[in-house]
């Protein structure tokens, strides 16, 4: 096999690639794979996987229904109000695209790409309230108030 392509549908029938996951190819081991669908809303989705070989090739897995409880992801930015950093808890770093900071214009104060830590450090911002944006690969948006102390 060569990779694994999620699908999601809102009714079950016509489905959308979301994401795709590289396959770890012919082996006898077993091996875990992981998805997050990061822009989800409350209701009942369908998924699928499909199963490509390195021919091109591929076959469905069974359909299954889920109904996610959104309320519980979090994504905790603390301590707020910070002098010198802020964490970020609830979410992997290698799903974060950038972190932006504004101020309350809505000029952009700093913007940090390839977050690789959880830590942010907020030393290059003045004090004061921002709203804090933490784009994600797949599109979706958190966004929030810290204070800069």
């Amino acid at each position: 096999s060569d990779y694994f392509l999620i699908e999601r549908s809102e009714e079950g029938e016509k489905f959308d690639a979301i994401g795709s996951v590289a396959s770890n190819g012919n082996t006898n081991r077993k091996h875990d794979y992981a998805f997050v669908d990061m822009n989800v809303d409350a209701g009942i989705h369908y998924y699928r996987l499909r199963m490509v070989d390195v021919d091109g090739s591929y076959d469905y897995s069974p359909v299954i229904r889920l109904s996610p409880d959104l309320s519980a992801v979090k994504v905790l930015v603390f301590p707020n109000p910070s002098s010198d950093f802020i964490k970020v808890h609830g979410i992997s770093t290698d799903l974060i695209e950038n972190i932006q900071f504004y101020d309350l214009n809505g000029k952009l104060n700093q913007q940090i790409n390839h977050v690789k830590e959880s830590v942010i450090s907020l030393r290059k911002l003045q004090n004061g309230p921002y709203l804090l944006r933490m784009n994600m690969v797949d599109g979706s948006i958190f966004e929030g108030e810290i204070i800069k102390k």
